[in-house]
């Protein structure tokens, strides 16, 4: 069995974090994306392009609020 917390290979590993919002008849809609410290280099243009990309698109008739069934997610 595996343990269930494990250490972090090296005591100064960092993340980067780029994050999202947007509201819809009071409800937050979040997207967060974040990568280690050495990878930003390559991954940080990426997330911060998909994260720049997010937004809610018009409601259709199918549209059902959160207020309405709050354990929908699609």
């Amino acid at each position: 069995m595996l343990p269930l917390l494990s250490q972090a290979p090296e005591p100064n590993l960092f993340r980067h974090n780029v994050a999202c919002t947007a509201e819809r008849d009071g409800f937050l809609y979040s997207l967060n994306a974040s990568t280690l410290s050495k990878q930003w280099e390559s991954m940080g243009p990426l997330l911060q392009k998909a994260v720049a990309s997010f937004h809610l698109l018009p409601p259709t008739e199918k549209y059902v609020p959160p207020y309405q069934d709050p354990w929908r997610f699609w």
